[in-house]
């Protein structure tokens, strides 16, 4: 390998059940799964990006979230535990950044780059909850956001998070 190069390595696309084809349908139905309240996080999002600019820590970003969600209204809470589940044995916890009205699970990443792990760890976050939107918001050079769902089996739906 020259100098300067680097070696890329292959990466499988992680499976999951339904859901880009539940999101295509929703979208062809003209709704997206918690579409407006992700619309009203993504709209926190930018207000946030748009006073602070990149470079903070993530915890600082998380802090003005906070702020900015309350003030729209919604109840959002940090560091909130979500169980995690293998069948019907509780094995675990993850601690979510932000979660929204039990509904979606925000990841905060402030860095130059978004590693390409950030969304396979919301994804997996939503794969061990029953939480099925999940934002990862990017206060990068440039603000993005990528927004990702998951249908969870229906057993996953009687259990409560915390």
């Amino acid at each position: 390998m020259m100098v300067g190069q680097q070696r890329w390595r292959r990466l499988t696309p992680m499976k999951s059940r339904a859901t880009a084809a539940d999101e295509l349908q929703r979208e062809r139905n003209g709704t997206l799964l918690e579409g407006d309240l992700t619309g009203r996080i993504i709209k926190c999002f930018y207000r946030v990006y748009d006073t602070l600019g990149f470079g903070f820590l993530e915890s600082v970003y998380l802090k003005a979230m906070l702020l900015e969600l309350a003030a729209e209204g919604l109840n959002a809470s940090a560091q909130a535990a979500i169980d995690v589940w293998y069948g019907d044995q509780k094995i675990g916890h993850f601690r979510a950044d932000i979660l929204v009205e039990g509904r979606v699970i925000v990841e905060i990443k402030a860095s130059e780059l978004l590693a390409s792990d950030a969304r396979k760890q919301l994804l997996n976050y939503l794969r061990a909850s029953k939480v099925e939107v999940g934002l990862l918001l990017h206060f990068g050079p440039k603000a993005s956001f990528h927004r990702l769902t998951h249908t969870n089996p229906k057993e996953l739906e009687q259990r409560s998070i915390g």
